[in-house]
């Protein structure tokens, strides 16, 4: 009885696929850590320099105990956003996926040496082995980010608008923001 011999290049194009996902959840990660600190950063100043004017005895547009209520409810939005995005830590997650995502290329090259040659289902089994040990070091990456790394690159696809939507709440926090300043808090007049 013979054993069946597997294609090498089956096993890379697989393990190939995971570590393009890894690196896509590592850059979607690093996205999600830079729009955050921008987010918070961006929020604080806002509230700052919206109370600058309140000091200085500026009349606002509106009434100023409706602006003291929307200044402390904003300021409790970002403390609880500024501890939510501290616990998920998104700049250790971004760099797993990308520890992870080095570690299969290794395993890639090492399967690119046998390029088109037929792999024994030891030899197979041994390469299986070093993947799934790879992969249950870290964690999982999205489903989204394997269909953003390895699915048609369509910029306005069904994907990609589920992919960025996913980034709208630091959109809403910098719009809300804004929209503070020039709508609630602008100056009209000195009360002096």
């Amino acid at each position: 009885m013979t054993a069946k011999y597997i294609n090498s290049n089956e096993a890379r194009q697989m393990i190939s696929k995971t570590a393009s996902s890894r690196f896509q959840a590592s850059r979607r990660f690093m996205l999600h850590n830079y729009l955050s600190l921008f987010s918070v950063s961006f929020f604080s100043l806002v509230l700052i320099i919206t109370s600058i004017p309140q000091v200085a005895n500026y009349k606002f547009l509106v009434n100023p105990t409706l602006f003291n209520i929307g200044q402390l409810s904003l300021s409790i939005l970002l403390l609880s956003l500024s501890i939510a995005i501290g616990l998920s830590d998104f700049s250790l997650k971004s760099h797993q996926h990308h520890a992870c995502g080095m570690e299969l290329n290794k395993l890639v090259t090492l399967l690119k040496n046998k390029w088109d040659q037929h792999l024994n289902p030891v030899e197979y089994n041994e390469y299986i082995e070093k993947y799934y040990s790879i992969l249950e070091k870290y964690e999982n990456h999205s489903e989204i980010d394997y269909k953003k790394a390895n699915l048609t690159k369509c910029i306005f696809s069904k994907n990609s608008v589920f992919y960025y939507s996913r980034f709208s709440l630091y959109f809403i926090m910098i719009s809300l923001a804004i929209g503070w300043v020039f709508f609630l808090g602008m100056p009209v007049s000195n009360e002096v």
